[in-house]
């Protein structure tokens, strides 16, 4: 590293760092001290004061120009996690009198701000994790006059912001493709007109005329389908099990990944959706609001001693909605009641 770059001063909430041409300058200004002192000429004493004023009046100017400058965060209402959005910085010049010039914070650069004006810029920014997460310090420079010095101060702007999973490309395909599941959940059944839309296993009174027979076969159970009766009636249900266990940190974030990811491409495909955790159920409701109030949860989501109450399976919702199942444990307690739902999805 350069020597020059070495060279920092704090004082005060106020860092002082020299540039390279402030650092030739300043080997210049002590060797006219050392001429004048060698030499013993007036008119070098002079050139050595004029040179030393010009560090005075940098450092009193550069003061002046970051001096009661105000700085205001906006963020957008909803932030994901390693997906970069805009975060929005506005500068207000709060003097009444003297303009500020060459004013920079985080990379962007403001030539000029007169007495009272406001500036606005975007700049992309990104959270690598979900949770809370706080916006505080910020740091604000100027090079003005000359460029010699880096005059910067600590901008405190404390504000709190709650980052959402991460959200993954996942289709309907993925949800109800072949790979897993039969082809009847994606297709008419013709005879009936309207939508299977998942299979469960078949209890008495069912009409065996529904019973899915390849599904039966390769399961070593009898599965019956279950119809979709309206086009704007389908609904969902996606359990996430995080009881605790001793498993890796990183299958666990993956799970509330897939499951941030499936619901959000519920809410935008208009399913009435819920979301159980072993602490809290949420829905089942669909809209916006309904995505904002179950990524908020996932955002927060910790691993809980408690084990999911089985009686949450017993509702109608449940029973007649399309049952996801995320695991990143094969210990879970809910691993030994994977027949109650249509789709498992296991986190390694």
């Amino acid at each position: 590293m350069r020597i020059y770059n070495r060279l920092k001063f704090k004082f005060y909430n106020r860092s002082l760092r020299i540039t390279k041409e402030g650092f030739i300058y300043i080997i210049i200004t002590l060797g006219i001290g050392i001429a004048a002192l060698n030499t013993g000429n007036n008119l070098i004493y002079l050139i050595l004061g004029l040179t030393l004023s010009l560090i005075i009046v940098s450092g009193i100017l550069s003061e002046q120009s970051i001096k009661k400058i105000k700085v205001i965060a906006e963020l957008p209402d909803e932030i994901y996690a390693n997906i970069p959005f805009s975060l929005k910085l506005t500068l207000i010049n709060m003097k009444k009198i003297l303009p500020s010039f060459l004013v920079g914070i985080n990379g962007l650069h403001f030539l000029m701000l007169l007495p009272g004006e406001s500036i606005s810029r975007g700049m992309g920014f990104v959270f690598s994790k979900r949770g809370f997460h706080t916006l505080d310090k910020q740091t604000l420079s100027t090079t003005f006059p000359f460029g010699f010095f880096i005059k910067s101060k600590i901008i405190d702007l404390k504000k709190e912001v709650l980052v959402y999973p991460e959200i993954k490309a996942i289709s309907i395909k993925d949800i109800f493709g072949f790979k897993e599941q039969t082809e009847e959940y994606i297709m008419m059944d013709k005879k009936r007109g309207i939508m299977v839309r998942s299979l469960r296993e078949y209890r008495e009174g069912d009409d065996t005329r529904f019973i899915d027979w390849k599904a039966t076969a390769r399961l070593n159970r009898f599965m019956i389908k279950e119809f979709e009766k309206e086009k704007g009636g389908r609904t969902a249900t996606v359990v996430i099990d995080n009881h605790d266990t001793k498993i890796n940190e990183n299958a666990f974030e993956e799970a509330i990944k897939i499951g941030a990811s499936i619901i959000n491409l519920f809410a935008n495909k208009e399913f009435t959706f819920q979301l159980i955790t072993c602490q809290k159920v949420i829905g089942p409701d669909k809209g916006k609001e309904h995505l904002k109030g179950a990524m908020r949860h996932l955002a927060l989501l910790k691993k809980s001693l408690r084990i999911m109450s089985y009686e949450l399976f017993d509702s109608e919702f449940f029973q007649n909605s399309f049952r996801i199942l995320i695991l990143y444990s094969s210990s879970l307690p809910l691993a030994k009641k994977e027949y109650l739902f249509n789709k498992v999805v296991r986190i390694k």
